[in-house]
């Protein structure tokens, strides 16, 4: 199997003893993705126009005007670290807010193209992409790892390039993904090579493939398929190599300076050993944790099991298990979510996934864990068209033979 470090696109210097303290670890690999996107356009330009031509057609699908040149024409040029101040006819340039959620801090009717601040003028651009002769700009401020566009600096630069909210859009690195692969039935080899690898390279560290997710206090818990995750540092060493793609159960940080919060990854083979060791268990303990899971979409019914464990067997129940004590072993466990001081008698269980380290009988700090709303949402299709799993996707996670790479093509 290919690893991600033989990727055409992968380097990542790291930080130095020079810059400990103020080194940020996804400012490196933030550069690199956006300058080897600019590189891709700009040497598939060359040979074949269509790559460029398919960014430029999402970009302006997504500001929604159809003021931009039309994008077959010849004559685009690519920069990246462009002054700020070097940026001219305002009254055709567009400022693009390029990040992993492609979520909008701003909104459009907040845009001002009022007076910039004065230390705005000597900023660099991430990605200037123009056309002299048809006198358009696009600017392009990119974002990575957990870092979301930053709204006072999306709003200086709108006041510095004269752009109000008609020519102003953010858009998320999948839709790059998407649209560099309606390309590659149409060009050259060469161009398909570079094409293909960049994408490969935001797969593998860029892109994370969310299933689904569910709100909670403390942030978002996300069930991820992560292609490539490297290194997989908890492993129950029933894979006996490294595993192309993972389902991961992730809390995201509540603070947005930190790269990632607590998170416990599978590989298939041991989330099959988990559901297994779940039927097990069930069976043995008399509660039908899969059927529930699989089957019920009542949000009660789908509880039921977990709330009639906790009653009987009581909190810190283990209900499914895969390793063996004295090394890796992950967990999925009924805690308890009742508040202690509270006269209020409700029965508040949680399923918590926890990893337990070699020689070490705590826990790892911190850990995803679901009340019965949020795992029902997390695992079931049911008030939103975007929440929870399609019934195909759940049931077959929710049986012993699950097989990722056909679940999530």
């Amino acid at each position: 199997m290919r690893k991600p470090l033989d990727n055409l696109f992968t380097f990542y210097r790291g930080p130095s003893h020079r810059d400990d303290e103020q080194y940020h670890p996804g400012k490196q690999l933030e550069d690199n993705a956006t300058k080897s996107l600019l590189n891709v356009l700009e040497e598939t330009a060359t040979r074949d126009q269509i790559v460029l031509e398919q960014v430029l057609k999402g970009i302006k699908h997504s500001v929604g005007k159809t003021s931009i040149t039309d994008p077959e024409s010849n004559g685009w040029e690519i920069n990246t670290q462009e002054p700020l101040n070097a940026v001219g006819n305002k009254e055709r340039t567009y400022l693009i807010g390029l990040s992993k959620s492609g979520d909008d801090p701003l909104g459009v009717e907040s845009i001002d193209d009022g007076t910039p601040p004065d230390n705005e003028s000597r900023r660099r651009l991430d990605a200037v992409i123009t056309h002299d002769t048809a006198g358009v700009t696009v600017v392009i401020e990119s974002k990575f790892n957990f870092n979301d566009l930053n709204p006072e600096q999306l709003q200086s630069y709108a006041a510095a390039l004269g752009v109000n909210g008609s020519r102003y859009a953010t858009i998320s690195w999948r839709d790059i993904y998407q649209w560099l692969g309606e390309s590659s039935n149409e060009i050259t080899p060469t161009s398909e090579y570079l094409v293909e690898e960049f994408r490969t390279y935001l797969e593998y560290w860029v892109l994370e493939f969310e299933l689904s997710s569910s709100r909670w206090t403390g942030g978002t818990n996300q069930v991820k398929l992560v292609r490539n995750e490297r290194p997989l540092r908890e492993s129950s060493e029933i894979d006996a190599k490294e595993p192309e793609v993972v389902l991961q159960f992730r809390t995201l940080p509540s603070d947005p300076g930190k790269n990632r919060g607590p998170r416990v990854q599978f590989t298939e083979s041991e989330w099959q050993a988990l559901i297994r060791d779940l039927k097990e268990s069930g069976e043995r303990m008399g509660y039908d944790f899969l059927n529930a899971f699989r089957e019920t979409s009542d949000r009660d019914t789908f509880w039921k099991p977990v709330k009639d464990a906790y009653e009987d067997e009581g909190p810190h129940t283990i209900i499914a298990s895969i390793g063996e004590q004295g090394s890796v072993r992950k967990v999925l466990r009924i805690d308890d979510d009742s508040d202690e001081d509270s006269s209020n008698d409700e029965i508040k269980p949680l399923l918590t996934f926890q990893t337990w380290s070699e020689g070490n009988s705590a826990l790892r700090g911190s850990r995803p864990m679901f009340d019965g709303d949020e795992f029902y949402s997390l695992f079931y299709n049911s008030q939103k068209e975007d929440s929870g799993l399609t019934d195909h996707q759940r049931r077959t996670l929710f049986s012993s033979e699950v097989s990722f790479e056909e679940l999530f093509r």
